[in-house]
């Protein structure tokens, strides 16, 4: 059976035909794909980020671009987050809680990220968006930043100060304060002693060029060292020099300190005798040391 339409329901149905035809007919085909566009844009190289220009506060993304099925790639926008922890994987945990960098931006493959902590690892990642809303993130990326640069040399304990002790003819005993350093352990500093016989090792540069080192190429955490093997009766200079992990250096002040001198072709200038029996009989400098078993000890001068 036909069913029979009334003439104001057919001039209805006819007024909203050419309305949609005319609505449809004022729209380009780019604002209708939107309009239904639910798929997210696919990132570049399978969403890997790279890093460069690494330092202590900063560091460069790279990424490349997306692509998407309706927007063109020039209209793409991309936004940048870091954390401090492997918690930005995909769009909606980067945006809870990653830290932004800047704003979002269209058509851009790179990202500087300054006001870094150095020594510190950090995560990335980035979250690009079509015209439509849709949203896609690339794959996270780790990196740590460098460490400071350690431009700083150690500081010489006690104003740098060098002591002797313990001398005779042919050897001494150095003595100074262990040194500090900002980022080196005390315990992993590294002292190289010098010996001159001349006034010439005050400073990093003039004890390396014209001293002698004792124990080659240094000893760590030490504040003392034995020196042996010198001349009777001569002058000498030494100096220590200090070193961190860094190979920054530092000097010391500079000691002198000469030998004891034997007496040369000595004269009695004095006798003894033992009340008792003689244990023994040292010579040493001008002076000679015997040791009585009754009177005990006795010191008698000799001159050359």
């Amino acid at each position: 059976m036909i069913k029979r339409i009334f003439p104001f329901k057919l001039l209805t149905l006819l007024f909203l035909l050419v309305l949609i035809g005319s609505t449809f007919s004022q729209c380009d085909d780019a604002d209708l794909f939107l309009a239904i566009d639910t798929t997210a844009p696919s990132p570049g190289n399978s969403g890997t980020i790279t890093t460069s220009g690494i330092s202590a506060t900063g560091l460069t993304l790279n990424w490349t671009v997306a692509s998407d099925a309706v927007s063109a790639e020039t209209t793409l926008t991309y936004r940048v987050f870091y954390s401090t922890s492997a918690n930005i994987a995909t769009v909606g945990e980067a945006i809870a809680n990653g830290t932004e960098v800047d704003s979002s931006a269209s058509n851009i493959i790179i990202k500087t990220v300054s006001g870094l902590t150095a020594s510190t690892t950090y995560y990335f990642n980035v979250i690009v968006k079509d015209g439509a809303g849709n949203q896609a993130a690339y794959t996270i990326k780790t990196q740590a930043t460098t460490a400071i640069p350690d431009i700083i040399p150690p500081i010489p304990g006690a104003g740098g100060v060098i002591t002797t002790s313990s001398v005779s003819a042919t050897s001494l005993t150095l003595n100074w304060t262990k040194a500090t350093d900002a980022i080196t352990p005390q315990t992993s500093l590294v002292y190289v002693v010098y010996r001159s016989t001349a006034n010439n090792i005050g400073t990093v540069a003039l004890a390396e060029a014209n001293g002698t080192p004792l124990n080659g190429a240094g000893t760590t955490d030490i504040a003392t060292y034995n020196v042996t093997g010198l001349t009777v009766g001569t002058t000498y200079f030494f100096n220590v020099l200090v070193k961190d992990a860094a190979g920054n250096k530092a000097a010391y002040s500079t000691v002198s300190q000469a030998t004891i001198s034997y007496a040369v072709n000595p004269v009695l200038t004095g006798t003894y005798n033992t009340s008792g029996s003689a244990q023994g009989v040292t010579v040493s400098g001008n002076y000679a040391y015997v040791a009585d078993l009754t009177s005990g000890l006795q010191i008698i001068q000799v001159l050359p």
